[in-house]
């Protein structure tokens, strides 16, 4: 699920898991943080049948704004079981974001949950552009 133009790495924390996103530009950022959000709850064969949902999400800066779209990336899996396998960034400023995700219905016949995640924390979450990179810290609770 990993794009080419981004990356992510994993942050150990007490009781709590985090990640490290990198993008290119920040609607690259936001799309890469929902894919790895979902790389550390699920594994497996995402199917072929895709569910389309879009949503316009307000926020008072980037980091809200990064709390708020990963918490819905989470209550679509915790609450809908639907996995998200791409997120098309129509148009965004760093008080809100209109996108697309395009998901499949769990199954756990092709599919494992790795973790569990209760919550997109604000503890430690950073977004930012460093140079001409955009980087990003999540930390979940578990």
């Amino acid at each position: 699920m990993k794009d080419c133009d981004s990356r992510y790495e994993i942050l150990d924390h007490t009781a709590d898991i985090g990640i490290v996103v990198y993008a290119k530009d920040v609607k690259s950022l936001f799309a890469a943080a929902a894919l790895a959000m979902t790389d550390i709850m699920v594994s497996g064969d995402s199917g072929s049948k895709k569910k389309k949902r879009r949503f316009t999400i307000d926020a008072e800066d980037y980091p809200d704004l990064m709390v708020r779209w990963l918490g819905e990336v989470l209550y679509l899996f915790a609450g809908e079981r639907l996995v998200t396998t791409a997120a098309i960034i129509a148009d965004m400023d760093d008080t809100s974001i209109k996108a697309e995700l395009v998901m499949t219905d769990f199954n756990p016949d092709c599919q494992e949950v790795l973790r569990e995640i209760k919550a997109v924390t604000f503890h430690g979450i950073r977004v930012e552009e460093t140079g001409s990179i955009w980087k990003a810290q999540v930390i979940f609770d578990i």
